[in-house]
């Protein structure tokens, strides 16, 4: 078991105190689980979706988001794939980056000088701890460990999202990096530094896409700069995911829904399908279909088409039936959730199929593909029956965040 050079006391609400030793440590927070707090953690809000982790003497400076981690040898090589995914996904826009070296440490443990991700079974989910200097806010060190969770390394339909009892290591991953490149969590959109396992889109046949999101991304890229200097490192991307409440310091998500155009009264729900509700839709009959819109990259505004498509299978592409086509416009800064009214047309043959949404169709938008291939598609599953021939003109409705048209060390966990 990694020794432990320092004490933290475990608990599930910020209190002020200091450790023995004149070392102070400041809160952290793990995803969705205890805070391991000995001061509370002060977080500096920015004009986006996003804040800094900082302290009195300003914000904790990880590196420059520089940072190297030594690989304990109590980490799995499907762990270690995680994680490296995580951190590939979490700093790709920025210019930021976190090397995993994978040297079987043995010594790994908090408070040894080193920067380590190592396994941490005394925790129950994961976190990123860090030790910084008092006086220029330097870390000393900054540590990742994962700890007493059902995890899975395989990003399929097996986590708590989809009523399984496991969670994405990938996604905690995502979020963990976030901290050790100095992100405080956030509670007020749908954010990857809120609830991590539910920051998530539905993206093919069997897989599901953990990724930074608008939120982390803009917030790294202001912190640290963007990773080149004529936004070549551009993503947009797609979800049916959307914030749903504030959960003390994280927000909470949900899964967006499909609604009767004149009641406002949730479809019914027919059945199941990869943790989805299959809602019953009427042929001719107009309903409203939640989405959410990121732009993730490097570009300040992106302008991608918007398609909506219905498919046979619950893999979207541009082979599908088209029912709609509309211009959006995303600023970086906060997640677009919005709506887009739908008719099926009368002729569609009853039975079941998938809604789906596209984001830049046609790749009009050269995206970076280095981890974020897949983040482009989302669908609904749908049960279709006859309904009126009715015609109707169907508009978006646009949301926020768019448009459519060595001193004295101090010591913090992060979870």
């Amino acid at each position: 078991m990694p020794s432990k050079s320092r004490t933290c006391a475990l608990l599930s609400e910020k209190r002020a105190r200091f450790a023995p030793g004149g070392i102070a440590a400041l809160s952290s927070c793990s995803a969705l689980g205890f805070l391991i707090v000995a001061m509370a953690l002060l977080s500096a809000p920015q004009a986006g979706a996003y804040q800094y982790i900082s302290a009195g003497c300003g914000n904790i400076d990880f590196s420059g988001g520089q940072v190297t981690f030594n690989v304990a040898d109590n980490i799995t090589a499907d762990e270690l794939t995680a994680y490296e995914l995580g951190a590939t996904r979490a700093t790709l826009y920025s210019d930021s980056s976190i090397t995993l070296n994978d040297v079987s440490d043995s010594s790994y443990g908090r408070g040894n000088g080193d920067n380590e991700l190592f396994r941490d079974p005394s925790h129950p989910t994961a976190y990123c701890s860090y030790s910084y200097y008092l006086s220029s806010c330097a870390i000393a060190e900054a540590d990742m460990a994962i700890g007493d969770e059902p995890w899975v390394t395989d990003d399929i339909f097996n986590s708590y999202t989809f009523g399984v009892s496991g969670r994405s290591l990938t996604g905690t991953a995502v979020h963990e990096v976030g901290h050790c490149v100095g992100m405080a969590h956030e509670n007020r959109y749908y954010n990857m530094m809120g609830a991590d396992f539910s920051h998530l889109a539905w993206v093919s046949s069997s897989d599901v896409y953990y990724g930074a999101g608008e939120d982390l991304s803009n917030g790294i890229i202001d912190l640290h700069g963007k990773r080149s200097s004529n936004d070549t490192y551009r993503d947009v991307g797609v979800s049916i995911m959307r914030y749903s409440y504030a959960g003390g310091a994280y927000s909470r998500h949900k899964k967006g829904i499909l609604t009767d155009f004149s009641s406002g009264s949730v479809l019914p729900g027919v059945d199941s399908f990869n943790g989805l509700t299959v809602y019953q839709v009427e042929t001719g009959s107009p309903f409203v279909m939640q989405v959410t819109l990121e732009n993730n990259g490097e570009k300040d505004v992106e302008t991608p088409a918007v398609g909506i498509y219905l498919s046979t299978n619950n893999v979207i592409s541009i082979a599908d039936q088209q029912l709609s086509i509309y211009d959006t416009s995303l600023t970086r800064d906060t997640p677009l959730e919005t709506t887009y009214t739908v008719v099926l047309p009368s002729g569609t043959t009853p039975g079941d199929y998938f809604l789906g949404v596209f984001i830049d169709p046609n790749d009009e938008i050269v995206e970076y593909s280095g981890g974020t291939v897949g983040n482009n598609a989302t669908y609904y599953p749908i049960r279709v029956v006859a309904g009126s021939a009715t015609t109707y003109t169907v508009t978006p409705s646009a949301g926020s965040g768019g448009s459519i048209s060595p001193d004295t060390a101090q010591t913090v966990v992060e979870n």
